[in-house]
């Protein structure tokens, strides 16, 4: 009796012995994620990277690995270190590209370029949360920057189908407005100022002013 007592007791232990340092383990990697989420609201974005980088080593396998490499990317982007916030960011896109956060790191990576005036690069990763995260919520504003990002590289062609193919998806989208001005744009970039007129007009014709784009196209049917 006494040896069953006791090697039931042996079993308790062993259990208790393997478990608990899983459970406090846990707990631990919580805290530090709680911790450095903290020092990022606060604006402390150093102690924050570093915190976050502690909780990523430290907790490869938690549940929070991905938003940890994310917030890091966010704690530069937020100091306007954008070729550093690109870095983190691509971290993200390739250690869980399965993960929700992936789509909105690939699409920070886009506004890091496009932010760097590098709109070579901001055009193909914009493209990519297109190609690989259609259905996502980046998708809208992605196809939006991506316009913007020919346009701005002087590729009026592919803005203007861009800006067309985004007002033909997203007709109730806040930034109709602003896509229907910059197709218009385009159109006059490519001196074709017939479709262009009919586009300004759109905008001169609403029953509300839209500025400052109605202003600005009335200008563009001035110099059409």
């Amino acid at each position: 009796m006494k040896k069953s007592i006791m090697y039931l007791l042996l079993v308790v232990f062993l259990s208790l012995t393997f478990y608990l340092p899983a459970e406090a383990g846990d707990d631990k990697c919580s805290k530090q994620y709680l911790f450095a989420a903290g020092l990022y609201e606060k604006g402390n974005f150093e102690l924050a990277i570093e915190q976050f980088q502690r909780f990523i080593t430290e907790c490869p396998q938690n549940e929070t690995a991905a938003d940890a490499q994310y917030w890091i990317g966010e704690s530069y982007y937020n100091q306007e270190k954008y070729k550093e916030a690109i870095g983190e960011y691509t971290k993200v896109v390739g250690t869980f590209p399965k993960n929700k956060i992936a789509s909105e790191s690939q699409s920070r990576i886009g506004n890091c370029y496009y932010l760097l005036q590098d709109y070579k690069n901001s055009i193909s990763a914009y493209q990519k949360v297109l190609d690989d995260y259609p259905s996502s919520e980046e998708a809208q504003s992605a196809l939006y920057w991506l316009g913007w990002s020919y346009f701005k590289n002087s590729d009026f062609e592919n803005a203007a189908k861009t800006y067309d193919r985004f007002l033909k998806n997203y007709p109730q989208s806040q930034l109709v407005v602003e896509a229907v001005f910059m197709l218009g744009e385009s159109l006059f970039n490519l001196q074709k100022y017939a479709p262009a007129i009919d586009i300004y007009k759109k905008i001169t014709g609403m029953p509300t002013p839209q500025e400052p784009y109605t202003l600005n196209s009335y200008y563009g049917l001035g110099w059409c």
